[in-house]
């Protein structure tokens, strides 16, 4: 179930960024490599919220113990930091660390414009945690961790039904559907950080998922305003384009009748010659 939740968000991120008309293999990197740190991170946020029961755990040399002919791998410290396969990860730290190392990988480490991959980074990280909810209030039980994912799989779903037929109502309009675009974007980022952060903060949770969901309020909130501002700077870019220069030779007399081409458009009248 893991790898499917996985490459799911790998498939939604792809398809966000495919517009964007980016390097497949440089999105593909940066997922995994956010993958792998939202691994770490929610291993370490784990640990570090569940200490007492490491804690008492003793520390040995050898990731193994031997009792007769019973032997068991990685049950002491500090092997037991490293045994993943038990699935002891706060989800928390894992949806903070893969959304704010990608943001740093877009923005600080790729340069491309925060503008165009903000929906890709969103929409992947927000449908592979309301996967995880699902699936863990499935687990455990519990029908209304399973109705919050749902809710937040409905926020994704309803940005890409929206996204999807904007790109066939607006084929040709090319500036309106960038800016429906990034409108759609921003309302999903800001429904959806909302969404998860209110759902955590106001139930009875770990103090290391507050944190966590802190963290990513905060960045959420980065993220939004660093959007806002790469918008302006599309602005302000295509009115500068959109002016014409004029150009005159130095050391050269300026004629009226050029000046009033290259300004007004306007060709003089050529003269009457005398008969």
């Amino acid at each position: 179930m893991a790898m499917l939740i996985y490459f799911s968000g790998m498939f939604f991120f792809w398809r966000e960024a495919q517009f964007t008309k980016k390097d497949r293999s440089s999105v593909f990197d940066m997922f995994v490599f956010s993958g792998v740190a939202s691994v770490v991170w929610g291993r370490i946020s784990y640990i570090m919220a569940n200490w007492k029961e490491f804690s008492e755990l003793i520390w040995s040399i050898y990731p193994y113990e031997k009792y007769g002919e019973e032997v068991h791998f990685f049950r002491l410290l500090p092997w037991r930091f490293f045994r993943l396969w038990d699935g002891e990860f706060l989800f928390t730290g894992m949806l903070v660390a893969f959304v704010i190392v990608l943001f740093v990988a877009v923005v600080f480490l790729k340069k491309w414009r925060w503008r165009e991959m903000m929906s890709s980074t969103i929409v992947a990280s927000q449908a592979m945690f309301s996967m995880i909810l699902i699936t863990y209030g499935a687990l455990i039980d519990l029908p209304a961790i399973v109705y919050q994912g749902i809710t937040l799989f409905l926020i994704i779903f309803a940005y890409y039904v929206l996204s999807t037929l904007a790109r066939m109502l607006l084929p040709d309009k090319h500036i309106l559907l960038q800016t429906v675009n990034y409108y759609l974007a921003g309302i999903v980022t800001a429904t959806s950080v909302g969404y998860v952060s209110y759902i955590f903060l106001t139930a009875d949770v770990t103090p290391q998922d507050k944190n966590n969901i802190y963290a990513f309020a905060i960045g959420g909130l980065v993220m939004i305003i660093y959007f806002i501002i790469d918008i302006k700077r599309l602005e302000v870019s295509i009115e500068t384009s959109s002016v014409r220069p004029v150009s005159v030779a130095t050391n050269q007399p300026i004629r009226s009748d050029l000046l009033k081409e290259r300004v007004f458009g306007e060709k003089s009248k050529p003269a009457k010659q005398n008969e």
